[in-house]
């Protein structure tokens, strides 16, 4: 899909082409808000001008529209009006399909990944080329991928090699260590993130936070309490428990937690004494609407 619903990254059933745009989509928007970030993307790889496409085969008007009218609902018109919506490949003037990966090689060929870059503001010029030009050198294999390979290319850290992992492939068991993890693991009395507000940086120290977090998913899966903290925080957001995946609990995890700031509510008040009093969720009905 060529695009990234904050509400839906976890997907099992990408294709190759698909796992490619949301690979280049996680070192695109690390640290940045999603939306534009995809946006930004989808002009980068599709843009009419990039030599070696179609350019009857692109999405830059769509993206044009959009930048034009802060109102429209990105996700939506992007759905409405574009049938190649869940098709990230393209044509190449050649009538050759170009995945994500390739068209990032042509991009390469040309010496044009820091031009096309710039053009767009994608921000992190030099990290973003690096990683780019890596991709395009020495693809990693994305049928049976591994954690170093992925970790190894610029622009991809410890959290967004997890982030892509956990929400693609079923069988990783990791964590990707963002603010809502970070919390999450506050609100579980995980000592070794007390004041810890952003992902850590040290290896040792996020293996640690990493643990914890694994921990407290299998101990939530196995439980059979309907009446735990986490029970009641995060049943709304998840469908099957017996089925569910790490990417599945992390998703709730930010859901719930995207829920409580959105609409203005705290589940987790402190007494006197400064320990939290914790209360029960409400029951999400749209959930939330962008992942950051």
């Amino acid at each position: 899909m060529i695009i990234v619903e904050p509400e839906k990254v976890t997907d099992y059933k990408k294709t190759k082409s698909e796992k490619e745009f949301f690979m280049i989509f996680g070192m695109f928007t690390a640290g940045k808000e999603s939306n534009q970030s995809c946006i930004k993307l989808i002009d980068f790889l599709y843009h009419p001008k990039i030599k070696g496409l179609d350019s009857d085969n692109n999405l830059y008007e769509s993206i044009k529209v959009i930048r034009e009218d802060p109102d429209i609902d990105f996700y939506q018109y992007i759905k409405d009006n574009l049938e190649e919506v869940r098709n990230p490949n393209a044509l190449g003037k050649d009538g050759k399909t170009l995945s994500p990966f390739n068209i990032i090689q042509k991009m390469a060929q040309k010496d044009t990944i820091d031009t096309e870059l710039k053009r767009v503001k994608s921000g992190k010029y030099s990290l973003l080329g690096k990683g780019l030009i890596s991709i395009a050198e020495n693809g990693p294999n994305l049928t049976n991928p591994k954690i170093k390979e992925i970790e190894s290319i610029p622009g991809i850290s410890l959290k967004t090699s997890r982030f892509f992992l956990m929400h693609s492939y079923s069988d990783f068991k990791v964590a990707a260590l963002d603010t809502h993890i970070l919390k999450f693991l506050n609100h579980n009395k995980v000592k070794e993130a007390f004041n810890v507000k952003a992902t850590p940086s040290s290896k040792i120290k996020y293996a640690i936070l990493e643990e914890a977090f694994i921990k407290i998913f299998d101990g939530y899966k196995k439980s059979k309490s309907t009446n735990s903290f986490n029970q009641k925080l995060l049943s709304p957001y998840i469908k099957n428990k017996n089925k569910m995946t790490i990417g599945d609990f992390d998703l709730a995890v930010w859901c719930a937690l995207k829920d409580i700031a959105e609409n203005n509510h705290s589940y987790f008040k402190k007494n006197s004494e400064g320990k939290l009093i914790k209360k029960p969720a409400k029951k999400a009905t749209n959930g939330p609407t962008r992942r950051k």
